[in-house]
């Protein structure tokens, strides 16, 4: 008898609980909506768990209480192979040209709805020019993803798709030394394995990102603790403070800018290997202003001097940002154009200069 007052106390703990969690989990996603992660380990690094969804909101939360101004929801699906992007299968089928898009969040963009990524304007404008084939564009964008990390990618899961053109979508990010280093002064890659306990963490991680707003509120505050935080990047749990040296495997005294322009010129011959053609492709290039491009004057003449196709995309933050503006002004802005990459209005612009990039270069073929 002298149990049952403490499974009632315990009883009302649990109830009182959950009560104040699932209060505080309508206001946040009322007031301070938290965009939804969706990641699972892979050998590359990372990737985003099949078939699963999440919710966007905005890369930043921010507290605002007129629910009439809180960012837009963009609902997120990624497909069996963790892609945002329809299900593709491989290899290909007969009379099929397929370009497959690599990167990091500007590649993903995950602040566009499906239909305004600039994968999808680039597949339909590609369509509709009359090709006698079927035109396939994959996203196989990834946010964080740096140079090593794509390039892996490619390697063991991108080369299946058989693409005919490889476009890697470049916006400065440089090779971790957890993922690329140099021994005896050839480039290798370091493809990961991971323990029980991480992969567990990364499910439980996953599973408060996709489905609790106030969790990942919580989740945020506790993991960047500086204890926490050090302990869990020295156990290999946070993936997104990656580049940290290892001090059993002394790096060679090689600069990283050089790890870089050795996986550019692996990834254009490993392409060509597979029968495609291999673009790097700037995203923000200020023509006046070289300091602000993502690729350095020196990475550039290192590009052309490999013979390695470079696209340049000027940067349309600062336009895309007029736009906006005055049409918020005039009451007309919709937001089914925007993205928080590009910019409002920036994607279908970037997939024409795609494709009058693959005209010039004459890598549509007329016939397959």
């Amino acid at each position: 008898m002298k149990l049952k007052p403490l499974v009632i106390n315990l009883t009302l703990l649990i109830c009182s609980t959950l009560f104040v969690f699932f209060t505080f989990e309508v206001l946040f996603r009322v007031f301070y909506p938290q965009s939804g992660y969706s990641l699972t380990y892979a050998s590359w690094g990372w990737t985003h768990l099949p078939n699963s969804r999440v919710t966007y909101y905005k890369e930043t939360p921010v507290f605002n209480l007129d629910i009439r101004s809180r960012p837009y929801p963009i609902p997120i699906k990624y497909n069996s192979k963790g892609l945002r992007e329809f299900d593709y299968g491989y290899p290909k089928e007969k009379n099929v040209f397929r370009i497959l898009v690599l990167g990091d969040s500007f590649a993903e963009d995950m602040g566009s709805f499906f239909d305004n990524l600039h994968t999808k304007w680039l597949e339909r404008k590609l369509k509709q020019m009359g090709y006698p084939y079927r035109i396939e564009v994959i996203n196989a964008g990834h946010y964080a993803f740096d140079n090593a990390n794509e390039y892996m990618f490619y390697l063991k899961e991108g080369k299946k798709y058989s693409p005919d053109i490889v476009i890697l979508m470049y916006t400065g990010d440089t090779a971790g030394s957890d993922y690329a280093g140099f021994e005896n002064g050839k480039l290798v890659l370091r493809y990961k394995t991971f323990t029980f306990s991480q992969k567990l963490y990364r499910m439980a991680v996953s599973w408060v990102r996709r489905n609790s707003q106030f969790g990942s509120f919580l989740l945020n505050e506790v993991t960047n603790l500086n204890r926490i935080k050090l302990f869990l990047v020295n156990q290999g749990f946070k993936e997104k403070d990656k580049a940290i040296v290892n001090p059993d495997r002394p790096e060679e005294q090689i600069p990283f800018s050089d790890a870089d322009k050795a996986i550019w010129l692996a990834f254009k011959e490993d392409v060509e290997k597979n029968n495609g053609r291999f673009i790097f492709m700037n995203c923000t290039y200020y023509p006046d202003q070289p300091r602000l491009s993502s690729l350095s004057e020196e990475n550039r003449a290192f590009i052309k001097h490999n013979k390695i196709l470079l696209l340049e995309v000027l940067s349309t933050a600062e336009n895309a940002r007029r736009i906006k503006n005055e049409e918020m002004r005039l009451g007309i802005y919709n937001k089914l154009f925007d993205s928080h990459r590009f910019g409002y209005k920036a994607n279908e612009k970037v997939a024409e200069r795609i494709i009058t990039f693959l005209l010039d270069h004459k890598l549509l073929p007329e016939q397959l």
